[in-house]
């Protein structure tokens, strides 16, 4: 009986390693998105006016986004940081209303994969220059995501967007649950900002720059995580928030 019991205990633990290779090996093959544009095969962009957008949409507009061809982003910046204070909320309506425009679904059909936020560096710390956000789903093909990549940026009066399909990990992806959260990113700035972030501006004398971005994949990271980067590169400040609690 003993020697029975020893022979199961060890083709387990050779069944446990044998499932830890091959989960390490299938998950180094699989793809993530590094929350860049650039990861995306199917790209494009659409004009926006950044100083009607919100009224327009509030007012039950939908025409509000212009289909640009051959434009070269980098070279437009009308606005300077802070002209428009948008919040969390602001950009995922217009997330929403894009993804009704160009593909006629709504954004709940679509698990969130990653948000990100940024904003120059002001006494006043509401609201963010630009956002993107990564959303996903189900491929036809059961080992497949569909992802798709938002960037709204109100300086450059711009909405770019990406498109492609990911290698499923042998778990999946994990999503970002917005309707649990209890911490949104204007929440998670403001907390920053108590717990250091304002010291750190006012010590580089608001030469710097801030992003705010919750990822959970490729490892099971649930936090905002708020960092501020001196723009000379000499200095920065960093800084995790639950969403689901206001504990940094």
């Amino acid at each position: 009986m003993k020697s029975l019991k020893r022979i199961s205990i060890a083709i387990a633990v050779t069944g446990l390693m044998f499932l830890s290779i091959f989960c390490y090996w299938y998950d180094r093959d699989a793809f993530y998105p590094s929350g860049l544009i650039s990861d995306f095969p199917n790209l494009g962009a659409y004009r926006v006016n950044s100083s009607m957008i919100l009224v327009d949409l509030n007012q039950g507009k939908t025409k509000v986004f212009e289909q640009a061809f051959d434009l070269d982003t980098s070279t437009i910046t009308p606005f300077s940081y802070g002209s428009f204070p948008w919040k969390q909320a602001d950009y995922l309506r217009i997330a929403e209303a894009f993804y009704q425009f160009v593909w006629n679904e709504s954004l709940s059909n679509w698990q969130v994969y990653q948000m990100d936020f940024s904003r120059g560096c002001q006494d006043s710390s509401t609201g963010f220059d630009s956002g993107s956000i990564i959303l996903y789903k189900n491929a036809d093909l059961p080992t497949h995501y569909i992802a798709r990549f938002l960037g709204i940026y109100p300086l450059k009066e711009v909405v770019r967007w990406g498109e492609g399909e990911f290698n499923k990990p042998l778990f999946g992806w994990k999503n970002i649950d917005l309707e649990s959260m209890n911490v949104n990113a204007d929440d998670a700035l403001q907390i920053a900002e108590d717990k250091g972030g304002t010291a750190f501006r006012l010590d580089v004398e608001n030469e710097c720059t801030i992003s705010v971005s919750l990822k959970r994949n490729p490892i099971d990271d649930n936090d905002w995580f708020i960092s501020y980067n001196d723009k000379r590169g000499l200095k920065t400040f960093s800084i995790r928030v639950n969403p689901y609690s206001a504990s940094p």
